[in-house]
């Protein structure tokens, strides 16, 4: 399917437009040029245009998203986006939107999950190690939301990858990294495609 290139102000008119469930789980995509968006897509299962994912819901046909970032100047990393807000950035490119079908209950679920995070102090992890509480990176931060939700359904685990290359093994400091790709959702079919956009002038 051909991805024609919108306005951001197009994007949003077009989403006004369209009806979401309020019982869907939804992930929130979107890909920059900057240095570090690169260097994340190199390390992602399947699709190289994705760089950063919340994770959040649909409530009286808007979205609210919830991602933990390494933008400077704030004193949390979480972060509670519209979806304007989440594709202001300059270097945005890419943006998609990712659906799951559930229940009430899961619903219920998972909004009790994510109402407990903004109460908490989290930090952006710069190591990428799991297992450490509140320092969180992206993709860590969804796919703990999900397993929270304590079904086989949502469960993802990390994947292995080997640091062939010296200057990520060097910076890491380690020869090998267990960690959790921006596109983890894609090791199952249960996320589907709901909308897709390329971000221009």
């Amino acid at each position: 399917m051909t991805v024609f290139s919108q306005t951001r102000e197009e994007i949003l008119e077009s989403l006004k437009r369209s009806t979401f469930s309020n019982n869907n789980i939804y992930l929130f995509c979107r890909g920059t040029k900057s240095k570090s968006g690169l260097i994340a897509s190199r390390f992602n299962l399947k699709d190289t245009n994705i760089t950063h994912v919340g994770v959040g819901y649909a409530e009286h046909n808007s979205f609210r998203i919830f991602n933990v970032t390494d933008l400077k100047g704030y004193d949390n990393a979480l972060l509670i986006d519209s979806v304007n807000s989440f594709i202001a950035a300059s270097d945005v490119y890419y943006f998609s939107i990712w659906a799951c079908k559930t229940t009430g209950r899961n619903m219920q679920g998972l909004k009790r999950i994510l109402k407990s995070y903004p109460g908490r102090k989290i930090v952006f992890d710069i190591s990428f190690r799991l297992n450490n509480d509140d320092t969180l990176y992206c993709s860590e931060f969804c796919a703990a939301v999900l397993n929270s939700i304590g079904l086989k359904k949502y469960h993802f685990g990390p994947v292995k990858k080997k640091l062939n290359d010296r200057l990520y093994a060097t910076i890491l400091k380690r020869e090998e990294l267990v960690y959790y790709p921006v596109d983890f959702f894609r090791a199952t079919n249960y996320f589907r495609l709901a909308r897709e956009f390329k971000i221009g002038k």
